[in-house]
């Protein structure tokens, strides 16, 4: 009799201390385990009308949080779930769930937005974000060397077209390192999801080709219905060896603003792309989704040519007569 109450206590013991260990661990998630493994803030958006539920398991797809019942547990536990307020928060380095649970609660939403626009180049948004008195600045130097560095390229590429063009939000007196790093790693997610779509016949082999792709066609039409046709012609002359001849291309690398004239389709520049054969050495633009999945995806077409015509749109020719036919027929009142 004695023996079994002693194995009856040792049972006990144990299974005290397991429960002990279990809230323990459980304490140690919710509120001392930092979500995120990089230094850099990430952006969450709750939308209008979302569950518990259903954020629980998008923070769960995207590795924030290991366990979304854990996470509807410990927030309903502190409120009700009513107390879910939509709109853009963000996670900072360093911060558990129970902080992220709170301001979720608390509406504690980021305020502040900066906008990058489709098309535009880095000079043109160096131009805003310095001198934005919402953010804390670093030097150009200092952005470019530190987004060199993140995307593995060689000193003095750049960072044009490494953002993708939205609307970032932010709270007032972050750096500018941190609004830029949420458009590094929406373009850098995005490009992992579709990089496995690339045609087979497309002969890019990384990314970084797409981008620049991407951005001369967000550059030469403003009709997403034509980029997968545009990104044929690109593709179709790089297959063939033939100068892409980009318009958009030759401008982005005039040492002075200004119309294209025939002296600059002659002058020899990294981006004269009727003089060299391939890509420019990097993008010329901010490249929207619908161009870099163009890029990735053209239409298969045997076009080679094509011009723009009075209403922005372009006409397509698969030979050089054609295209001449093209040109009499749509450019008699342009001059280069």
């Amino acid at each position: 009799m004695g023996q079994s109450k002693s194995h009856l206590d040792s049972i006990s013991k144990v299974l005290i201390s397991s429960l002990l260990l279990s809230i323990m661990i459980l304490c140690y998630e919710v509120r001392l385990r930092p979500l995120l493994k990089s230094a850099t803030s990430v952006e969450i958006v709750i939308k209008p009308g979302e569950t518990i539920t259903s954020l629980a398991y998008r923070l769960k797809h995207v590795k924030t949080i290991r366990s979304s019942l854990l996470f509807r547990i410990a927030f309903l536990l502190q409120f009700p779930a009513k107390s879910m307020k939509s709109g853009h928060y963000s996670i900072a380095a360093g911060e558990s769930m129970q902080d992220l649970i709170v301001r979720i609660a608390k509406g504690e939403v980021l305020q502040e937005a900066f906008t990058i626009i489709e098309g535009s180049t880095w000079k043109q948004i160096w131009e805003k974000l310095h001198v934005d008195a919402r953010l804390q600045h670093s030097t150009e130097d200092e952005i470019v060397t530190f987004f060199e560095t993140m995307n593995q390229l060689p000193t003095g590429s750049g960072v044009e077209g490494l953002f993708l063009p939205n609307t970032y939000h932010f709270a007032s007196g972050v750096r500018d390192l941190e609004v830029l790093m949420h458009a590094y790693s929406e373009q850098e997610a995005f490009l992992q999801d579709v990089w496995p779509e690339k045609n087979s016949h497309v002969q890019i082999k990384r990314p970084y080709e797409a981008l620049i792709i991407a951005s001369m066609i967000e550059k030469e039409s403003r009709l997403a219905s034509e980029y997968p046709i545009i990104s044929s012609v690109i593709h179709n002359r790089l297959r063939r060896g033939m100068p892409l001849q980009i318009d958009a291309a030759v401008l982005y690398g005039k040492e002075q603003p200004g119309l294209l004239t025939r002296r600059d389709l002659r002058r020899q520049t990294p981006y004269n792309t009727y003089k060299i054969r391939g890509l420019p050495p990097t993008p010329i633009s901010m490249a929207r989704k619908e161009a870099i999945l163009a890029a990735l995806k053209p239409e298969e077409t045997t076009y080679l040519y094509y011009v723009v015509k009075k209403d922005g749109s372009h006409y397509f020719s698969k030979t050089y007569k054609e295209h001449l036919q093209a040109i009499n027929a749509y450019l008699k009142e342009k001059k280069i």
